[in-house]
């Protein structure tokens, strides 16, 4: 596997700060970037590229699942991870429609998050 771009992008720096510890030693991982408003999202994207984005599905009370759309039409091949403290079957299925690759509920476990990566670069989906 290739080392991956890896960028995170929640309102929480508490939730960055804990996903970055999470994933520092992982040896397939090359660099962690972050932001923390949807705007700093895409003005990142341009300027460095990833392989993967973990993305809450709200940001700073903006419903991401229209985002997650806009972020394929520009970055085609991206893979994206939603990450969300919501259970909900209905608001998985319309992250699944809009074409995320997986989606990890917040109370998950490092195990959890690092197996979610590894499905998702294999082309395989992670819902959990």
């Amino acid at each position: 596997m290739e080392k991956l771009r890896i960028h995170i992008c929640d309102d929480h720096e508490m939730i960055i700060d804990g996903l970055k510890h999470f994933l520092k030693d992982v040896t397939f991982i090359d660099s962690i970037t972050y932001s923390l408003t949807k705007k700093s999202l895409f003005s990142s994207l341009q300027y460095d590229p990833v392989d993967l984005i973990i993305l809450d599905l709200n940001v700073n009370g903006e419903n991401m699942v229209s985002s997650i759309k806009s972020i394929f039409k520009d970055f085609p091949t991206v893979k994206i991870i939603v990450f969300s403290s919501y259970d909900s079957q209905k608001i998985i299925h319309s992250v699944k429609e809009a074409g995320a690759h997986g989606y990890l509920l917040k109370n998950c476990n490092k195990t959890n998050i690092i197996t979610a990566i590894e499905k998702v670069v294999e082309n395989q989906f992670y819902f959990n």
